[in-house]
Parts: C-alpha cells; sequence; structure tokens
C-alpha cells in the first residue's frame, strides 16, 4: 500500500468568512499541489475541505497520514460532537470508501512550516 503523507492549511477573513485552502500530496518524493477558495467559513473548515479534496485525488487505497496545524475536531467527532463533525464524517467516509488506513498529526505552532512546505513545492 503507498504511503501518502496530505498536508493542508486554511486561512479566513473573519469579518467576510471569504477563506482559502492549500493542500499537498506527497509520495516517494513527488508532490501535487491544490488550492482552493470557499465563502461563509472559518479557517479550520478551510483546513478540512483541503484535506477532502486532497484525499478525493487518490487513485487507490493508500496508508494516508494527514498533517495539519492545528486540531481539525477529529477527537469531537469520535464522541458525535465539534462544530465541523459534518465535514469531519465526509474526510472519514471519503477515507474508509477508498479503504485508505489514515490517521492525523497535528503540528501545532507550526502553521508557518506547512506553510513553505506547501508554496515551495517540498
Amino acid at each position: 500500500m503507498k504511503k501518502i503523507s496530505i498536508y493542508s492549511r486554511g486561512s479566513c477573513d473573519a469579518s467576510t468568512r471569504i477563506g482559502f485552502y492549500a493542500s499537498q500530496l506527497e509520495y516517494n518524493g513527488r508532490l501535487k499541489n491544490i488550492q482552493g477558495n470557499l465563502s461563509d467559513t472559518t479557517a479550520n473548515r478551510c483546513v478540512i475541505v483541503g484535506c477532502i479534496e486532497a484525499v478525493s485525488l487518490l487513485k487507490e487505497a493508500c496508508d494516508v497520514e494527514i498533517f495539519t496545524s492545528t486540531k481539525i475536531g477529529v477527537e469531537k467527532y469520535a464522541l458525535d460532537k465539534g462544530v465541523n463533525k459534518d465535514l469531519i464524517g465526509e474526510l472519514i467516509k471519503l477515507l474508509i470508501t477508498k479503504g485508505c488506513k489514515y490517521q492525523f498529526t497535528t503540528l501545532e505552532g507550526q502553521g508557518d512550516w506547512i506553510n513553505k512546505k506547501i508554496c515551495n513545492n517540498g
């Protein structure tokens, strides 16, 4: 099973609620970047949508590790709680449907590093 790393970053203007996500898939030294804009959102929702969009690109079952700089609510989802449980549920369902093994890793305080990694292609 291929080992894929996904890095996801999101930001949002609190006054306009317009957000942006950037994600990077990494496999065996090869990189693929994706990005998008969202409206009526939050920064965490942008991060999660970036993860969903990245996972949707997988063409086969993989061993996936998802890296974010902030907790996105996976623990709360397991307790059927959390403001973003709709998106977390969608992400986990997508991973399961694709037959992926998965884990989530939070690199707290490393948002700038993740951002540079994505923006500099590695």
